[in-house]
C-alpha cells in the first residue's frame, strides 16, 4: 500500500493557527523564506512554524484526516491565512505533490456550495527554514485562565515606541527580591505598575523586557494554562542569546529578550507621604471632561494640553484647554478641588490612555505642579504616574 501524504483539519482551527503565524511573519521580507509558515506533518500531528529570527512560534493543529506519510514544507503564511478564513468550518485539505517537494495543493470542503475549489501554491523546501530554538531553561512562572494577557494588557499602553530608548520598548516583568512580581512599562512620559504578587520572595531580582511584539502576540493569545520558562539560546551564530520560551500548550513562543537596563523605576514613584493633595472623581466622569475639553483640540496639530485648576466661582475642580487656533474650552465638574491642590497640566492624548485603563473611584494625588502624578483606582494592584506639564 502506497503511502498517502495529505491531511485535513478544521478551517476554524487552521484559521486561529494561521493568524498568530502572521502576525509574527512580517509581510515584507529580504528574505523570502521569512514570509513562509512551516508545515511539519509528523505522527498524525500537524506543526505549523513561523518565525522573524526574533519570534519563534510553534502551533500543534489535531487533523480531522490524516494519510500515513510524514512530510514537511514551508507555504507562505499570508495567502494560507486568507484560504484558511475562506474555510470557515469546512475542512482544508492539504496536500502535498509527490513528485515536487515545493508545490501543494489546498482544496475546501464546500461542496454544498461549490463544485470544487482548490489551490495550486508555490512553497519552498523546508531544509532552509531558520532554526533558533534553544535549551529550556528553570521554570519561572505558571499562569492559568489566559491571566498573563489580561496582567499584560493592565501596561502595555504605556510603553514606548521609541527606537531611540529602545529599553523602553517592551514591559519590564521583574520577580524576585523584597519588590514581589510585577509588570511595567513606560515611555518616560507615563509609567503603568502592575505589582500582581507583592510578597517578598528570596533571590536577586531580575527583570527581562518582553518586547513590543511578543507583547502583542501573548495579548493575542488564547491561554488556558501557560508556563513561562528561562531560555538560553544555543542555536548555530546566535550562542548567548537572551531569550524566553513560552509553553502555552499547543502554542509554544520562543523569543529574544530586549537587551539593556531597565530604568530604576522606584525613584520616580512618588512616596505616598510626600502627597499633599488628592484629588477624588469618578474616572469616567474626568475622562468625559477630558473629551469635551478637547473638542477644538482634536482638528489642530498641537494645543492638546489639559490644565486643571480650581473655578473660582464653584470652587470645584476645572479642566480646560486652549488652542491658538479656534479658541478655550472649559468644563466644571461637580466635584471639589481639594484643599492644598496646584493648577498643573498634562498632554490629553497621554492622559486619556491613563484614564482608559481606569474603572471606578479615582484618585489624583499630587506633590507640587512639576512632580509625577499618581493616579489609583479600584484595582489595588495597579500604579498609574503621569508627568504635568507647565501651565
Amino acid at each position: 500500500m502506497m503511502d498517502e501524504r495529505y491531511v485535513r483539519i478544521d478551517g476554524t482551527q487552521l484559521s486561529e493557527a494561521l493568524q498568530l503565524c502572521t502576525y509574527v511573519v512580517e509581510k515584507r521580507n529580504t528574505y523570502p523564506i521569512l514570509a513562509m509558515v512551516k508545515l511539519d506533518y509528523h505522527d498524525a500531528v500537524l506543526t505549523l512554524t513561523a518565525t522573524d529570527l526574533d519570534i519563534d512560534l510553534s502551533v500543534v493543529c489535531a487533523p480531522i484526516g490524516c494519510g500515513t506519510a510524514d512530510w514537511t514544507i514551508c507555504l507562505p503564511a499570508h495567502p494560507l491565512a486568507s484560504i484558511a478564513r475562506l474555510a470557515g468550518s469546512n475542512g482544508v485539505v492539504i496536500r502535498p505533490n509527490p513528485s515536487d517537494a515545493t508545490k501543494v495543493q489546498v482544496s475546501l470542503d464546500q461542496g454544498d456550495l461549490f463544485q470544487e475549489v482548490s489551490y495550486d501554491i508555490d512553497g519552498l523546501a523546508s531544509d532552509s527554514f531558520p532554526d533558533i530554538r534553544g535549551k529550556r531553561g528553570e521554570l519561572i512562572e505558571i499562569f492559568g485562565n489566559g491571566r498573563m494577557a489580561e496582567l499584560l494588557r493592565r501596561v502595555s499602553w504605556a510603553m514606548s515606541t521609541e527606537e531611540t530608548r529602545y529599553y523602553l520598548n517592551g514591559v519590564a516583568w521583574q520577580v524576585g527580591g523584597p519588590l514581589g512580581r510585577r509588570l511595567a512599562a513606560t515611555d518616560g512620559h507615563r509609567l503603568a505598575l502592575c505589582s500582581y504578587d507583592p510578597i517578598d520572595t528570596a533571590g536577586q531580582q531580575l527583570t527581562r523586557i518582553l518586547p513590543i511584539k511578543l507583547v502583542g502576540l501573548l495579548e493575542r493569545l488564547p491561554m488556558p494554562n501557560l508556563n513561562v520558562f528561562d531560555v538560553l539560546s544555543d542555536a548555530p551564530g546566535r550562542a548567548g542569546l537572551n531569550a524566553i520560551e513560552i509553553d502555552a500548550g499547543k502554542v509554544t513562543i520562543r523569543a529574544k529578550l530586549v537587551e539593556g537596563t531597565y530604568p530604576d523605576i522606584d525613584r520616580v514613584i512618588p512616596k505616598p507621604s510626600n502627597h499633599v493633595a488628592r484629588f477624588e472623581l469618578p474616572a469616567d466622569r474626568l475622562a468625559g471632561a477630558v473629551d469635551r475639553a478637547l473638542v477644538l483640540a482634536e482638528s489642530t496639530k498641537g494645543g492638546k494640553m489639559i490644565s486643571f485648576s480650581r473655578d473660582e466661582a464653584t470652587g470645584l475642580i476645572a479642566v480646560a484647554n486652549m488652542t491658538l487656533d479656534y479658541g478655550a474650552s472649559k468644563v466644571v465638574t461637580p466635584f471639589a478641588w481639594p484643599e492644598g491642590g496646584v493648577t498643573f497640566g498634562a498632554n490629553g492624548r497621554y492622559l486619556r490612555d491613563v484614564l482608559k485603563s481606569c474603572a471606578g473611584k479615582l484618585q489624583i494625588k499630587q506633590i507640587d505642579a512639576a512632580a509625577p502624578i499618581t493616579i489609583l483606582d479600584e484595582d489595588g494592584t495597579m500604579v498609574r504616574l503621569l508627568m504635568p506639564m507647565r501651565v
